[in-house]
């Protein structure tokens, strides 16, 4: 995959613009030079939106949670396992992102409940097969 998805809380005005340029810079300079390549690395440039409300806010951390659809919530890179505690990040907040659903009960029932279509959507994006890759239930 040639790119990724995160939700920050930007701190200063422009912080997180600064903070993402230099990450993308750094990193691309690093992947090139370690595959002796040459251009970007990523699909496109950096593209904050700032989230509206909470349902917005909801929608966005599901989204990043299964922006994966082969892995869904499995993949190794994914902040869910930190929202549920099999996995401990210093750099998540879960408990903000949990707060957010009320509980952990409130974030695992608004996966099974919207997690279906936040694929469905994706799939037909990338005009992807929908028989092969189904949101998987929660526990």
């Amino acid at each position: 995959d040639n790119h990724y998805h995160l939700i920050l809380r930007e701190l200063e005005p422009g912080g997180m613009r600064k903070l993402m340029k230099r990450v993308q810079i750094g990193y691309a300079m690093y992947f090139n030079r370690k595959y002796l390549r040459r251009g970007p690395v990523f699909d496109r440039r950096f593209e904050p939106t700032p989230i509206a409300d909470l349902r917005h806010a909801l929608n966005s951390i599901a989204y990043t949670h299964l922006n994966h659809v082969v892995d869904q919530l499995d993949h190794e890179h994914t902040g869910h396992r930190s929202m549920i505690g099999a996995a401990s990040r210093h750099w998540i907040d879960s408990e903000t992102g949990l707060r957010l659903f009320g509980d952990l009960a409130g974030y695992k029932r608004f996966l099974n409940r919207e997690g279906p279509a936040i694929i469905d959507r994706k799939l037909r994006k990338y005009g992807m097969c929908r028989r092969t890759y189904r949101y998987r239930q929660m526990p």
